[in-house]
């Protein structure tokens, strides 16, 4: 195990910049780019972090940053600054993954081998699903660095905050194209309550997940759970119609059906993550949300090339399994080796643990 520890250095303002975002996307990703400079080290020091671009897709649970805003940025901070891009940063909102998922990996990498850099930082926001409700809400915000990302080689992190306003903010504002300005507004709302976290090492992480799932302790989930969101009070109608029939209530619209849908899933698979034990080294993500109500519930493990995928739905109140397929990603053509079709959401997690199991002796 690689025994080096990284060190992210930030502004204030550029931290304040990122929690602001999250703040104000509580119910989907969201995310931005970051650029500075690379110590001797290796350790980044952010100068700017950005909202993200005009054509940034943002849903549920997938973030992905504008290409063309992210490239004209770069070459602009480069030619007057010079400084370049050192990584990126989203969020994970209330989806209760407070750790980078195997996708956050996949891209990580990815990027790393299609630009020929290896080094790469990467921040993680969330909000805290088991904080009193009592207290003011907290944005989390948690520093990765990869050493090697072509590799996946990530270091423990953790954040040294430079007081103050970056000194490049407000003299990129008058060189930035117009359509991109508002990726670097302003604060809009009261400062959030922000807590800075400490990220481990993948291996640190896992151990310490089957560490905690021994009986005298309780089990982590590798999913957190979140309970869920109340629903916003409605006002109090004027009164009936004057006629004195009663107004009926409206039918909730397809994207309130649709969160509806993805919170019970979601709270379903929270519980049984929860119950079971997920192997170390696996990595669970919510992969994407189906316009007709099901999701892909995506068990990774990178190490030996395994990936399965748990499609899901709900059925009746209860939470089924749609499809359950195992693929070898290592393959030049990757092709699924299990398909199977299951009325059990909770056999098929079962079933998927045991294979990983099975594959790993």
């Amino acid at each position: 195990m690689d025994a080096r520890r990284a060190l992210i250095r930030i502004y204030s303002s550029e931290i304040e910049c990122i929690a602001d975002e999250t703040a104000d996307h509580a119910d989907i990703e969201t995310g931005g780019s970051l650029f500075g400079l690379w110590s001797d080290g290796g350790n980044p020091t952010i100068h700017l972090a950005t909202r993200p671009g005009p054509n940034a897709e943002r849903h549920v649970s997938q973030f992905a940053q504008d290409p063309d805003f992210h490239w004209v940025l770069e070459q602009l901070v480069m030619h007057h600054f010079g400084i370049q891009s050192v990584g990126l940063w989203h969020s994970h909102h209330r989806l209760g993954l407070h750790e980078l998922s195997g996708g956050d990996l996949r891209r990580a990498r990815d990027f790393s081998r299609r630009s020929g850099r290896t080094k790469f930082s990467d921040i993680l926001t969330y909000f805290d699903t088991h904080q009193a409700s009592d207290r003011p809400r907290e944005v989390c915000v948690k520093p990765h660095v990869y050493a090697d990302a072509t590799a996946g080689l990530q270091l423990p992190t953790q954040f040294q905050v430079i007081q103050g306003t970056s000194p490049f903010r407000a003299a990129l504002q008058r060189l930035l194209p117009r359509e991109y300005r508002s990726a670097f507004d302003r604060p809009r709302r009261q400062r959030p309550h922000l807590r800075l976290e400490t990220s481990m090492a993948q291996e640190d992480r896992y151990a310490e997940d089957v560490a905690r799932a021994v009986p005298e302790t309780a089990p982590r989930a590798a999913l957190s759970s979140a309970p869920e969101t109340p629903r916003p009070l409605e006002p109090e109608p004027a009164g009936p119609p004057r006629d004195g029939t009663a107004e009926p209530e409206p039918a909730p619209s397809v994207e309130e059906q649709r969160a509806s849908v993805f919170e019970q899933i979601q709270h379903r698979i929270e519980e049984m993550v929860t119950r079971l034990e997920i192997p170390a080294g696996v990595y669970c993500e919510v992969v994407r949300f189906h316009d007709y109500g099901t999701l892909v519930f995506r068990m990774d493990a990178p190490s030996i090339g395994i990936v399965q995928d748990i499609e899901l739905a709900m059925s009746d109140g209860d939470l089924v399994a749609v499809r359950h397929s195992v693929r070898d990603v290592r393959s030049r053509d990757p092709q699924e080796l299990i398909v199977t079709k299951t009325r059990n959401a909770e056999e098929s997690l079962r079933k998927a643990i045991a294979s990983f199991r099975k594959f790993r002796s």
